[in-house]
């Protein structure tokens, strides 16, 4: 699995290639907010408010 990151407005392209689990959990993370930030130097998605529970 692969996700394709567009950041600032086409600036910017970013590649995560994450296992096949942990694919399955960023879907519901993507689902779940509607704010996600990606720190370029670190190389990490940072997700906004998530509402716990189901």
């Amino acid at each position: 699995f692969s996700y394709q990151l567009i950041l600032d407005n086409g600036a910017e392209e970013y590649a995560i290639r994450p296992e096949a689990e942990d694919a399955d959990v960023l879907i519901e993370l993507f689902k779940a907010t509607g704010t996600i930030y990606f720190d370029m130097e670190r190389k990490v998605l940072i997700f906004g408010s998530i509402p716990l529970g189901g």
